[in-house]
C-alpha cells in the first residue's frame, strides 16, 4: 500500500523470485498493491510490471527499467533467494546510475546480508521494513543510554531497550484502563517509547490483537534513517 501511494507515475517493478518461501511475500504485496490502486484516482497508468526470475538469477531486468521514470524494484525475497539478490546487486552496480534512477524494496533479513556492498546500498537507496529501530540521536534514547550506562557499566542492547518499551506501554495500559487493559490495546498511549512502537488493530470480534506497526528504514548518505511521508 504505502509504495502504491508513495509512488505515483513511477515504473513500479515486483521481482518474483519463484522460491517458495517467498511466495506468501509476493503474493501479499500484490494483493495490498492492486487494493491500493483502486482506491486511487488515476491509477490505469500505475500497473505493476512483474519480473520473474529465480532464487539465482535474477533475468532480464534491463528490459523492464524506464529512463523516463524512477525505477521503484520490490523485491520480497529472503535468505533462500540471496544468490538471486548478490545477481541483482551486481547488474545494478553496472548500470549508469545517471540514465536510470533506481530504488529497491528489500526484506529485513537484508540487514544481515554481509555481501550487500555499502556503496550498493546507498546508491538504490535500499529500503528496509522493520518492526523496530532506535534512532541513537534521539534524546530520549541518549538520555536512557546515559542512565543505563551509569547503572550497569555497559551499554543497553536491543532487549534492554525492548522491555523499557514494553514495561511503560503495559504500564500506561494499566494506568488508563486498569486491569481491563488488554480489551483496550488499540486505545493505549504510546509516548516515549524509544525501540519498538505498538498500532494494535482487533483481527476479528472473538479474536485478539496483532500489532501492525511498521517502520521503513532507508540507506541515505551512507546511514540508516527513517523515511518520512514525503519520500
Amino acid at each position: 500500500q504505502y509504495v502504491a501511494r508513495h509512488h505515483s507515475g513511477e515504473n513500479v517493478i515486483l521481482i518474483n523470485s519463484k522460491e517458495i518461501n517467498d511466495t506468501r511475500n509476493v503474493q501479499l504485496f500484490k494483493r495490498h498493491y492492486n487494493d491500493a490502486l483502486r482506491s486511487l484516482p488515476d491509477s490505469s497508468n500505475r500497473a505493476l510490471i512483474e519480473l520473474e526470475a529465480s532464487s539465482r538469477f535474477v533475468g532480464d531486468l534491463n528490459a523492464k527499467l524506464s529512463k523516463a521514470r524512477r525505477n521503484i524494484l520490490v523485491v520480497p525475497a529472503g535468505r533462500e533467494s540471496r544468490s538471486m539478490i548478490a545477481n541483482l546487486q551486481t547488474k545494478l552496480q553496472l548500470i549508469d546510475s545517471e540514465q536510470f534512477q533506481i530504488v529497491i524494496y528489500g526484506m529485513s533479513e537484508w540487514m544481515d546480508f554481509d555481501f550487500l556492498d555499502i556503496e550498493f546500498k546507498n546508491k538504490v537507496e535500499l529500503r528496509i521494513p522493520e518492526s523496530s529501530f532506535v534512532d541513537f540521536e534521539d534524546p530520549k534514547v541518549l538520555n536512557f543510554t546515559a542512565a543505563f550506562r551509569k547503572k550497569y557499566q555497559t551499554d543497553p542492547d536491543k532487549y534492554a531497550f525492548l522491555g523499557y518499551d514494553v514495561t511503560l506501554f503495559y504500564g500506561q495500559g494499566l494506568k488508563q484502563f486498569g486491569i481491563n487493559f488488554p480489551n483496550h490495546f488499540d486505545h493505549i498511549a504510546t509516548l516515549g517509547l524509544m525501540h519498538v512502537n505498538f498500532n494494535y488493530v482487533k483481527t476479528g470480534v472473538e479474536t485478539g490483537y496483532e500489532n501492525e506497526h511498521v517502520v521503513l528504514l532507508k540507506h541515505h548518505q551512507f546511514a540508516l534513517e527513517t523515511i518520512s511521508s514525503n519520500d
